[in-house]
């Protein structure tokens, strides 16, 4: 893929109500999505045509240009691309979506199983055409996967269509290289669709306040309800203090006597109805530690799970 660089002009530094995009449309700002408290330009803005709702997103020129790459090279609705833009304000206009996952799933918490299948099986066939492409998405998770829906006849959730989106936190792996990812990645995001089990969320937010590394968190997370600490892991690890530290934070929680009662394979139905045996084999094939004892998207997608 060829980048050029570009420059976005001093107007995408200050958000006026009004915005025109370079097919000469125009949209009206109405409220913040998501505020950058560091450069209002940049917020997240929900905005107005036609009486129809859009997202506003100023990026920066390289990730304009990734994204415009991406939607070149992947033409499937599954993905959330942007279908207007402004070039010299590097600004991408995205269709709205009813909810993100999380924002459903916390206002839903009993979408039928058959419908989160739905949604799930969507995703891991979006992920497994980005995959052949050597393209990873580094922050699969349910607020970035967007879901527009309905209702059926009894009232239960019925989803209509599944995007991935935030697809500038995209990377093209070349070669057989390992992919070092400074702040790591959530393992547990398939799970929590599944369980609802807030545990599996983390609240960045609140780490923040209490001063608590992001890492230091979720390697916690990923070791309590994932571990032991497979050997495997470690030789993925070329940072040594990293191995140490992972080795030290398993050894406390080893003698804080955190074990196999609090582990994925040992939650039990009666606490979470639809976590039957058959479910937590399909889900520890993705959340192995060892990220060479995971099952690729394709081994995934033809798994028995999906009928069952």
């Amino acid at each position: 893929m060829l980048f050029i660089r570009r420059y976005c002009t001093d107007s995408a530094r200050t958000a006026s109500s009004t915005f025109i995009s370079n097919s000469g449309l125009k949209y009206i700002r109405s409220k913040v999505l998501k505020a950058d408290p560091k450069n209002h330009s940049k917020s997240l803005f929900l905005a107005h045509r036609d009486g129809l709702p859009f997202v506003l997103k100023t990026v920066s020129p390289s990730v304009f240009e990734q994204s415009n790459g991406l939607k070149h090279e992947f033409k499937s609705k599954r993905f959330r691309h942007h279908i207007d833009e402004s070039e010299n304000e590097c600004v991408l206009v995205y269709e709205w979506y009813k909810d993100d996952l999380l924002q459903l799933i916390r206002k839903q918490p009993d979408i039928p199983l058959r419908s989160r299948k739905w949604i799930l099986r969507e995703i891991a066939e979006t992920l497994m055409d980005y995959h052949a492409k050597n393209w990873i998405h580094i922050d699969v998770k349910p607020d970035n996967v967007f879901v527009d829906w309905n209702t059926d006849s009894q009232g239960h959730i019925k989803p209509e269509r599944v995007a991935l989106g935030n697809l500038d936190l995209s990377l093209k792996l070349e070669g057989d290289h390992l992919l070092n990812i400074p702040n790591g990645g959530m393992i547990g995001n398939c799970l929590f669709v599944i369980t609802t089990v807030e545990k599996l969320q983390v609240n960045f937010r609140e780490l923040d306040e209490e001063g608590t590394s992001h890492r230091d968190a979720l390697m916690q997370i990923l070791l309590v309800y994932f571990g032991p600490l497979p050997k495997g892991l470690l030789t993925h690890i070329k940072d040594e203090v990293w191995v140490q530290k992972i080795k030290e934070s398993a050894a406390a929680l080893e003698e804080m006597g955190i074990g196999d009662d609090v582990r994925l394979a040992n939650w039990t139905q009666e606490s979470q109805p639809d976590l039957d045996v058959d479910t937590k084999r399909f889900l520890s094939r993705m959340l192995n530690l060892d990220p060479a004892r995971r099952a690729r998207m394709e081994q995934i997608l033809v798994d028995s799970w999906w009928s069952s």
